[in-house]
């Protein structure tokens, strides 16, 4: 046999070697319990905001759930960023076309004692996570808020709705419940 063949010969069975040893050890990882099944994939999908007291939302739509913590849905849309910065997270479209008007939307899940500020923003109230049983604090300036659910009852406890620029409230009342609303 050729010394190149040799070669060729020994490369070739060095990664068969090495793809057999790699799927040997995951394996044996594998058996032995080493990984575990992921229930929850909401947590591939949602980036997690901690100490967060105050949402300020501009040009999105936002389909806001209740939650235990602050949680935005990951997205790959360029148009849509938000960073926290101290206590306040910032969810800004950037994508207005000219006419004012958002074109992209988002899921963001929010404790229920966090205030939210939206400008230029259609907000959908969903059941999410949890119920919102504590004191929620929202602020429209030219934006839509929606409480309705189709699915489920919607439960809050306190709301204070204060709204300015044209602001638009809608309530479905066959499927919504608010202890205390303050407009």
């Amino acid at each position: 046999m050729k010394k190149s063949n040799r070669i060729l010969l020994g490369i070739f069975l060095t990664a068969i070697l090495l793809v057999t040893a790699v799927h040997v050890t995951l394996y044996a990882k594998y058996r032995s319990g080493d990984y575990t099944v992921l229930d929850d994939m909401s947590s591939m999908v949602m980036q997690s905001f901690p100490h967060v007291k105050f949402i300020s939302v501009r040009n999105v739509g936002v389909s806001v759930g209740f939650g235990d913590s602050t949680q935005v849905e990951k997205t790959a849309n360029k148009a849509i960023r938000y960073y926290q910065k101290n206590d306040t997270l910032h969810v800004i479209g950037t994508d207005n076309s000219g006419d004012g008007k958002y074109r992209q939307s988002i899921t963001v899940n929010l404790p229920a004692t966090t205030s939210v500020f939206a400008f230029n923003t259609d907000l959908s109230f969903t059941n999410g996570r949890g119920a919102s049983t504590g004191s929620s604090t929202i602020y429209l300036d030219d934006s839509k808020a929606r409480f309705s659910e189709h699915d489920h009852t919607l439960n809050f406890g306190m709301i204070r709705l204060f709204a300015v620029n044209k602001s638009v409230l809608a309530i479905d009342d066959s499927n919504t419940v608010i202890n205390s609303l303050d407009v």
